[in-house]
């Protein structure tokens, strides 16, 4: 067990200096694709924290690693494998910040997205707390997820489990998420994506409240 253990740290340490041996790792000991977190952490280099049952693929879709996700999935990672907090490796690809300047690139969380949608990620399923993976999107303040979630079908209108919140909602808040002080620009962004994707602005939350909906600047 302690050696499997040290095998998936070695490979969660290459996903973040070099993805190239990453893929080595993997192409050589495809079993490192299946094994699961059992210690928690916080991980500095990308912002992010691991959870019990997280597997190589949480991470690497957090780390916006698409070549690695990629390599993960051909060796039989389960894109639909869920951590204790019910979150799959989509929701982790839904959290990079595009103005965080540890890990983000457009091109990348786009095709990470995608190559798990392709594989068979569920993508209206919600984490226990409640949270789609669209929610989790517009909370990073990130245009190119949300985009890219709408495209392939995500529930613009999902409520967000006891609080009932949707995208909407949330995109309308500050949501005190880490890494998006001032994404002002990202924020109207998502506004503007979820409007046009269908957004209910009269959809009420579990106070009644309804989205404050802001004027739209013309285009």
């Amino acid at each position: 067990m302690a050696a499997r253990q040290n095998g998936l740290a070695r490979l969660l340490d290459a996903i973040v200096m070099d993805d190239a041996e990453a893929v080595r790792m993997v192409r050589d000991a495809p079993e490192l694709a299946r094994l699961v977190v059992e210690e928690e952490c916080f991980i500095e280099t990308i912002a992010h924290a691991l959870y019990a049952g997280d597997t190589a693929l949480h991470f690497a879709a957090a780390a916006v690693k698409p070549v690695v996700v990629e390599a993960l999935l051909r060796a039989g990672a389960n894109p639909n494998a869920a951590n204790r907090r019910g979150a799959l490796a989509l929701h982790y690809a839904c959290d990079p910040r595009p103005v965080s300047a540890l890990v983000w690139s457009a091109g990348a969380q786009r095709k990470a997205i995608e190559l798990l949608l392709d594989a068979g990620s569920r993508i209206d399923q919600a984490e226990k707390s409640g949270a789609s993976r669209l929610h989790r999107a517009v909370r990073a303040r990130s245009p190119v997820a949300v985009k890219c979630l709408l495209e392939r079908g995500a529930d613009v209108n999902a409520s967000h489990g006891k609080s009932r919140t949707t995208p909407l909602h949330l995109a309308l808040h500050a949501t005190g998420a880490s890494g998006t002080k001032g994404a002002h620009a990202e924020q109207q962004a998502i506004v503007d994506l979820l409007l046009d994707g269908g957004a209910d602005s009269r959809a009420r939350d579990a106070r009644g409240k309804a989205a404050p909906l802001p004027r739209r600047k013309p285009r």
